[in-house]
């Protein structure tokens, strides 16, 4: 039960993926994973309604001055290496081509 499987809904584009559980077991509480996280800004009216009393239209007022947003702003694609670069250049010792499936994901 170390790696458990999560389905992402069908918008993330993300279909299910193999995470890591928790390596320790409680006897009277179950531990897994019981979805995938939760999205940039999901809970932002959730929080500041629920726990500050904000109104709609002070949540307004801040999603339209861009102190609170649904989707990261300014955002830059980071510089990507292939499996095999990070191998050669020290970061991984080693990578198993076939590691998706002998964990069951993608095929």
């Amino acid at each position: 039960g170390f790696l458990e499987k999560v389905k992402f809904p069908e918008d993330r584009k993300m279909g299910t993926r193999v995470m890591l559980g928790r390596p320790w077991s409680l006897s009277k509480a179950p531990l897994n994973i019981k979805g995938p996280g939760p999205t940039f800004g999901q809970h932002n009216r959730e929080l500041l309604q629920g726990i500050l009393g904000y109104d709609d239209a002070r949540c307004d007022d801040l999603e339209a001055s861009g102190i609170i947003a649904d989707r990261p702003t300014n955002f830059t694609t980071p510089a990507t290496m292939s499996l095999d670069d990070l191998v050669k250049n020290g970061r991984l010792a080693y990578v198993d081509p076939e590691y998706e499936g002998k964990l069951g994901i993608w095929g």
